[in-house]
Formats: C-alpha cells, structure tokens, sequence
C-alpha cells in the first residue's frame, strides 16, 4: 500500500510542507513521478498504465457541461472546478515553484513537454528538463486519486491510500 509519504517526491512533500491535505501531498507525489525519467521509480510501471484522462464531469468541455445547465451535477462540477483552480493556483504551483529542485525536478519556468494533457502553468517539474504542470497535470491526478484511492485509519491518522498492485 502506498500513501503520499512513501516515495522520495511524496516523503519530501511532507517533510517540507506537513500542513497539506493528504490529496494534495498525493496530487503533488503523483505528477512528479509522472514527470520523472527515473525508470527505477518504483511507482514508473504503474503510472505508465493510468488513463491520461478520466471520465468524471471536471473533465467535460463546457459544452457537455452544458448539457446539465440547471441540475445539481452541473452545480457542484462547477463549485469543484472552481475549487480545483483555486487549489492550483494557491497550492499546486507555489509548490513546484518553491520546492521543484527539492523534489529532484528542474526549477523555474518550462515549457510543457512529455505531457498529453494540455499547456499552461508556470510550475516546473521533470528530470528530462523543464515542464511545466498543469491545472490538467492536477485534474489528472485528482482523477486518479478519486478513481484509485480509498481510506482508512493509520496509527490513529486518517490516511488516503492507492493501491498500485494487487497481486
């Protein structure tokens, strides 16, 4: 079982900043090890396996979210988009900005390369050189999180879990 301080993004991630929700510290260990070269990561089999994108509604065009105008799937995709901008912006990138070297990735401004999931941000992160993350580099790893993830209680500690392997 893996959890956000397993790992060297996830355990650096913690050891920095231990005020973050744990979806957070999951979201963050989860895009640097997608951006990771490091083919002996031990997360890189199982990463190389996820979708690169998800089917849930933060996901949808706005013109599929239009076809839920006035209903509270709309409502609250909208409430969660909203949020998940704010979270990046004020979260996501101010981590990868400050601590991307600590993290073993390139600090400053990249451009997006290696990635399928869209441009922008200013976050950089990737061994291979500079890449920018995403507010999609972060959708993609709440999709995973949410789709992969499950609870439970730790030494008295709630901590979200993936799973990477079930044998």
């Amino acid at each position: 079982m893996c959890c956000a301080s397993q790992g060297k993004a996830g355990k650096a991630v913690e050891d920095m900043l231990p005020h973050l929700p744990e979806d957070e510290l999951l979201a963050i260990a989860l895009i640097t090890e997608r951006y990771n070269q490091d083919r002996d990561s031990l997360w890189r089999p199982w990463i190389d396996t996820l979708p690169t994108t998800y089917g849930m509604p933060i996901f949808w065009s706005d013109g599929q979210l239009a076809l839920l105008q006035g209903s509270l799937p709309h409502t609250l995709t909208a409430m969660m988009n909203r949020q998940i901008a704010v979270d990046f912006e004020n979260i996501i990138k101010p981590v990868f900005e400050e601590y991307g070297e600590e993290l073993g990735n390139s600090p400053g401004v990249g451009q997006p390369s290696g990635s399928s999931l869209g441009e922008g941000g200013k976050a950089a992160c990737g061994r291979g050189g500079p890449v920018a993350v995403t507010i999609e580099d972060y959708k993609w790893a709440l999709g995973t999180i949410y789709s992969r993830s499950f609870d439970c209680v730790r030494r008295g500690k709630h901590v979200r879990f993936l799973m990477p392997y079930v044998l």
